[in-house]
C-alpha cells in the first residue's frame, strides 16, 4: 500500500511538471514563472490523491492522473491569491516566501487569475483523452468551476474576510 501511495504521489509531482511545461510555458515569462512557483509548491498533494482514489474506487480504469491534478491548480490559486496584502498577508507558506514576496502582487494576482482557465484546460484535455463521455466532461467542468466559484471556495473566503473585520 505504502509503495502505491508513493508512486501515485510521485505521478501526481510528475504531472504537475507537465502541467507547467506544457500548460504554463506560453504565458508571458513573469506570469508564467510565479505560476509554477505557485503550482509547485511543497505539499501533501490530498485532493489530486483522493480525487485519484476516488475514481478507482468507483470502477474507473483510465488513466485519471492528470484529471486529479485539476482541483490542485485551482487549490493553488487559492493560495496564491489567500496569501496576498489585501487578503491574509502571509509571507511564507510551507517553509518558502508566498508568490507575492517573490513576484510582487500584481504578478501575484495575474498568475493565480491564469490558474482557473489552466484548471479548466486540464480538466477538458484529460477527460478527452479518459474517452469520457460529453456529459461528463460538461459535468467535471461543471462541478470544478462550481466549486471553485462565488459558492464555492470563492464564497467561503469572502465570509472568512467578513469574519475577521468583527
Amino acid at each position: 500500500m505504502s509503495r502505491r501511495f508513493d508512486a501515485d504521489r510521485e505521478g501526481i509531482e510528475k504531472q504537475l511538471d507537465e502541467i507547467c511545461a506544457g500548460y504554463v510555458s506560453d504565458l508571458p515569462v513573469g506570469i508564467a514563472d510565479a505560476v509554477r512557483y505557485g503550482l509547485k509548491s511543497p505539499g501533501k498533494r490530498v485532493r489530486p490523491l483522493l480525487l485519484l482514489y476516488a475514481y478507482r474506487a468507483a470502477g474507473g480504469k483510465e488513466e485519471a492522473t492528470l484529471l486529479a491534478c485539476a482541483p490542485e491548480v485551482i487549490h493553488s490559486y487559492s493560495l496564491v491569491h489567500d496569501d496576498l496584502p489585501c487578503m491574509d498577508d502571509d509571507d511564507m507558506r510551507r517553509g518558502r516566501p508566498t508568490v507575492h514576496k517573490v513576484y510582487g502582487s500584481r504578478t501575484a494576482i495575474l498568475g493565480g487569475v491564469v490558474m482557473i482557465p489552466l484548471a479548466a484546460k486540464v480538466v477538458r484535455n484529460s477527460a478527452r483523452s479518459m474517452r469520457l463521455s460529453h456529459e461528463t466532461r460538461a459535468k467535471l467542468l461543471e462541478t470544478l468551476l462550481e466549486a471553485s466559484g462565488s459558492r464555492g471556495m470563492i464564497g467561503e473566503q469572502l465570509r472568512d474576510l467578513a469574519g475577521e473585520r468583527l
